[in-house]
């Protein structure tokens, strides 16, 4: 549970979780282009 708030339950199987992950991939695309050189 990356964020308190899920569009999608984490009870349900699969895709319960793809919410994390694309939060977790908008937060890694975010800091890539902030810090990159």
């Amino acid at each position: 549970l990356l964020t308190p708030i899920d569009f999608i339950p984490d009870h349900i199987p699969f895709f319960g979780m793809l919410d994390d992950f694309w939060v977790l991939g908008v937060a890694a695309a975010y800091y890539a282009n902030k810090f990159s050189p």
